[in-house]
């Protein structure tokens, strides 16, 4: 809120601290719809039907999620990832929950491998020993960053087989746009 108060904007935007399940929004809230890598919390095929819900006429979302990007990932990713996330999905699999939640697919393309190293791995990896240090008591918290550890590892590692998913998209029944 500071920068966009220090950008004059502050008034066209409402922080809420809300559950992405039951966010107490007016159906056709929003025109334009923008997650990066938040679905996942509520399950993308909820996620998208629930953007899908609060689009106003005439609006467009850009939703993005993990998706294998390759048919055969090492039993090392895959398990990683049936533990970590096992309702992830291949692209043509999340093109067709898109489509069926009412939505035309404009574009979809992978974040490139760079965005990934230098906006959250190599950032996190900077904090992970701090962390490590600072929550050496407590094995929640251990365990997380531990995971989060694991997960910098398999996209070292396997980063052709997914990554993450920006799919746009416009209401199937978008007008004017």
């Amino acid at each position: 809120m500071r920068r966009a108060e220090d950008q004059g904007v502050s008034d066209k935007i409402r922080p809420l601290l809300k559950d992405m399940r039951d966010m107490g929004l007016e159906p056709g809230s929003f025109d334009l719809i923008w997650s990066e890598g938040a679905l996942f919390v509520m399950g993308f095929p909820e996620g998208v039907a629930m953007c899908r819900s609060l689009l106003a006429p005439g609006g467009a979302a850009a939703l993005s999620e993990l998706s294998w990007l390759r048919p055969d990932p090492p039993e090392e990713c895959r398990c990683f990832f049936a533990d970590e996330y096992p309702e992830m999905k291949d692209v043509d699999a999340n093109l067709k929950i898109i489509r069926d939640c009412g939505y035309e697919v404009v574009d979809h393309f992978a974040v490139p491998e760079s965005t990934w190293w230098e906006s959250f791995f190599h950032p996190l990896e900077g904090r992970i020993q701090y962390f490590q240090e600072v929550y050496a008591d407590d094995r929640d918290r251990i365990a997380f960053v531990d995971i989060m550890w694991m997960e910098s590892e398999q996209y070292r590692k396997y980063s052709d087989y997914y990554g993450s998913v920006f799919y746009l998209m416009l209401p199937d029944d978008a007008e004017g746009v």
